[in-house]
């Protein structure tokens, strides 16, 4: 019995040790898009290659993932002394309050996918087995320790295991589109499901109690399971399904990517060759307290063997009527099934054209929990053919998880491995039982791996800034630039590729990295304390424009040369006072006359001195009195200096040009003789007085225009004919106007009348120099304007006769 028991105890350990928590994780696979199955962990990832076919069953790709998160075989089994020594106690020890077993496998039948556009499409068939089971450390405390042993006494021990398995085929139609370039990617997948085979625990709580004192043990059961199986080709499409697959991967910036996706959304419903066992009553409690068995066991004489058969029979079928389980293998009810869902969010950082960092988190539903995975990884494109990711994760209480994926593309065939756990493939114990050797896995809780080829066709060379400069010959990938600079930018066209560019937004020279010199002067903008204004280094690049030793800033007069004592400002007769102080810059002058001289020594300034090179009293402002012709009028006031005359004519003589007994001064007509009391004209006899004054009187216009109107031309026929009779006349006709309406418009009416009488008379064979004509607008009133008779009078044009 001891040896069946050791047994069944290392059969056990290596089992769990060969198995996970998780499935299909594809950890390392997800920051490798060069391999179309990288869109199994995310459907918005474009693959490489233009065209993509595996058409290689058991070639194309073939996924293996078995784990545990319980404990390792080299935590179980261990060499001692050359024996095999198993440590329950340790295996116990290392076991979390949960854990979970997983086994998956995937084999690729068909899947190809090719680029349209802006769009991805992918159709895939796959055979998915994929198993999974979660158990609990008191199951373990229970079998190892038993139920009496101190640290279950007395504690409710939760034996219940859920067992979960599906195997199915799957074909999926997926798609993803670029919704905007460089930025923004969105997919999908849709799975038609046909199950093969399935276990479903959908519950499975079984605890036990053992009492402290009476060692009475409670026993509590409810259970839920359902399996389903295909026995024969004709079921094959029998057990369907729907899956579905969600990603999309976004640029925040050109180094920053961020993704997500969620993996086997769905259900498979199953119909065929279904079984179930359902507890009835899941409240259902048995309290056992012990039995006697002397009553089934043989008497020395007996040999009815049924007895005891019986009796144990009987306490079974007692056990099974407590807890109304009911096993049905006869109906055939249908079920439905959930599909495992993953679920991811990654993170990229481009280190430089050929290299990237990634952060994923994973997380996978299953047993009312969230299984999660923490993955780092670095990704390299070492050449157009080839690349290769190193991952480090953290994954159901294992920080020993070291993975690696490689891609090689020979020609159109691309070749690929991959693991989240290179250890568990190579780090091995060997172990003895029974005279016989193995070797194991013994530090890994993860065995994975994914392998297989695939036709990539149409892989151009990477060019991610779309510049037509391969990313491996371009030393700025990430950003639009010329052949000139090796695809990196110049931003501001100054001929100095931006990674090298100090100022990469300014235009500037290379002798200042890029950086500019605004005012050419030899001086970079930062270094130049006035970056727009040429200067001199002296004054750190700003400007002293008057070259007078003091800068522009601190120069009161900066166009001007001038002294430090004046702040830059001149002194232009280096009189000792600035010229914007002193009152004749231009001569020598002192600071008594605000810089201004005194040339004749009278003590008035020559600016205040009427004659500065003449000494003369201060009350006849520096001058000598001086009268040349005696008319009491000092020579400077005297117009006519040398001819006396009186003061009120500036000390010149009267004269009367005309001889008419009338000084010019008082003269209207200085050179035609008339009497006194005519202001020295001559007087027009009393019938031509009347002639004027009839054709003033009697001309009028149309109402508004410089039309004459028919009643006034008599009057003007005989004005016309008196000019003629005296050719020595001039008649000066000056338009006046009220002051209604508009002034201008009033100005130019007044001018167009009188222009209209001289036209007038001009046609009667007036000369046209004999005939003057002005126009006064409203300015001139003679009457009041606020008045219908004032405004009459105001409406006129005067005639003047004119004597020369």
């Amino acid at each position: 019995m001891n040896k069946i028991y050791s047994t069944s105890i290392l059969f056990g350990a290596l089992a769990l040790s060969l198995t996970k928590a998780t499935a299909q994780q594809n950890l390392t696979l997800y920051n490798m898009p060069m391999v179309q199955q990288s869109q199994y962990a995310n459907p918005a990832i474009r693959p490489e290659a233009r065209l993509n076919i595996g058409a290689l069953p058991g070639l194309t790709s073939n996924y293996l993932n078995f784990a545990n998160s319980g404990f390792t075989l080299s935590q179980v089994v261990r060499e001692e002394n050359g024996k095999t020594k198993i440590d329950l106690n340790n295996m116990l020890n290392k076991l979390g309050k949960k854990n979970i077993l997983s086994l998956t496998g995937e084999v690729d039948l068909l899947s190809f996918g090719f680029k349209q556009k802006q769009n991805y499409w992918s159709f895939s068939v796959i055979e998915k087995v994929d198993t999974r089971m979660m158990y609990r450390k008191d199951l373990f405390s229970f079998l190892i320790l038993g139920n009496a042993h101190k640290d279950n006494l007395g504690e409710t021990l939760n034996l219940g295991i859920n067992a979960d398995a599906n195997a199915y085929t799957e074909v999926g139609l997926g798609f993803n589109r670029i919704i905007k370039e460089d930025k923004l990617i969105v997919g999908g997948k849709l799975k038609v499901l046909f199950g093969q085979g399935n276990l479903y625990t959908k519950r499975a709580n079984a605890t036990i109690k053992t009492d402290k004192d009476s060692l009475d043990i409670t026993v509590a059961s409810d259970v839920a399971v359902y399996s389903s199986n295909i026995r024969d080709t004709k079921s094959l499409f029998k057990n369907k399904g729907l899956g579905l697959d969600l990603g999309a991967q976004y640029n925040i910036t050109p180094k920053i990517k961020v993704s997500a996706s969620v993996i086997d959304l769905g259900f498979i419903h199953w119909k065929t060759n279904t079984i179930s066992a359902i507890s009835d009553n899941p409240n259902a409690k048995a309290t056992f307290k012990g039995i006697d068995i002397s009553q089934y066991f043989l008497s020395a004489t007996s040999t009815d063997t049924a007895t005891v058969q019986n009796g144990i029979q009987k306490n079974l079928d007692s056990l099974v009527k407590e807890f109304n389980i009911t096993v049905d293998t006869t109906s055939k009810k249908a079920y439905n099934s959930p599909l495992f869902t993953k679920m991811y969010l990654g993170g990229n950082y481009q280190l430089n054209k050929w290299s990237n960092a990634s952060l994923l988190l994973y997380g996978q539903l299953y047993a009312k929990g969230i299984r999660p995975a923490v993955t780092l990884g670095y990704n390299v494109a070492a050449k157009h053919w080839l690349r290769f990711s190193l991952t480090y994760s953290m994954l159901n209480r294992s920080f020993a998880n070291i993975g690696a994926g490689l891609s090689i593309n020979l020609g159109g065939l691309q070749w690929h491995i991959v693991s989240d756990n290179v250890l568990g493939m190579v780090v091995y114990d060997r172990y003895k039982s029974g005279g016989n050797s193995y070797i194991a896995p013994s530090i890994a809780k993860t065995l994975n791996i994914r392998f297989g080829f695939n036709l990539a066709i149409g892989r151009k060379p990477q060019d991610r800034d779309k510049d037509g400069i391969v990313n491996n010959k371009d030393e700025c990938p990430d950003t639009f630039g010329p052949l000139e600079f090796n695809g990196c930018p110049d931003k501001d066209g100054d001929k100095v590729p931006d990674k090298i560019d100090a100022c990469p937004d300014v235009a500037g020279l290379k002798a200042f990295k890029g950086c500019p010199d605004t005012d050419a002067d030899g001086i970079e903008d930062s270094k130049d304390a006035c970056p727009t204004e040429a200067g001199d280094k002296a004054f750190n690049g700003c400007p002293d424009t008057d070259k007078d030793g003091i800068q522009d800033s601190k120069d009161k007069c900066p166009k001007l040369a001038g002294l430090a004592q004046f702040e830059g400002c001149p002194d232009t007769d280096k009189d000792g006072i600035e010229d914007s102080k002193d009152e004749c810059p231009t001569v020598a002058g002192i600071a008594k006359y605000n810089g201004c001289p005194d040339t004749d020594g009278d003590g008035l300034a020559d600016a205040k001195d009427l004659c500065p090179t003449e000494a003369g009293p201060l009350e006849n402002k520096g001058c000598p009195y001086k009268d040349k012709d005696g008319d009491g009028l000092l020579d400077k006031d005297d117009k006519c200096p040398d001819v006396a005359g009186p003061k009120e004519n500036n000390g010149c003589p009267l004269t009367d040009k005309d001889g008419d007994g009338v000084l010019d001064k008082d003269d209207e007509c200085p050179t035609v003789a008339g009497p006194a009391d005519n202001k020295g004209c001559p007087k027009l006899a009393k019938e031509e007085t009347e002639v004027l004054n009839a054709a003033f009187s009697n001309l009028e216009f149309e109402t508004g225009k410089d039309v004459i109107k028919e009643t006034s031309f008599d009057e003007l026929d005989n004005l016309a004919k008196l000019l003629v009779k005296k050719p020595t006349w001039k008649l000066k006709m000056s338009g006046h106007t009220d002051n209604q309406g508009v002034a201008k418009a009033n100005l130019d009416l007044s001018k167009r009348r009188a222009a209209a009488v001289k036209k007038f008379l001009a046609s009667k064979g007036i000369a046209d120099n004999r005939l003057i004509s002005e126009g006064f607008g409203q300015t001139k009133p003679v009457g009041d304007n606020k008045t219908p008779e004032g405004r009459q009078r105001n409406r006129r044009v005067e005639m003047k006769v004119i004597f020369e």
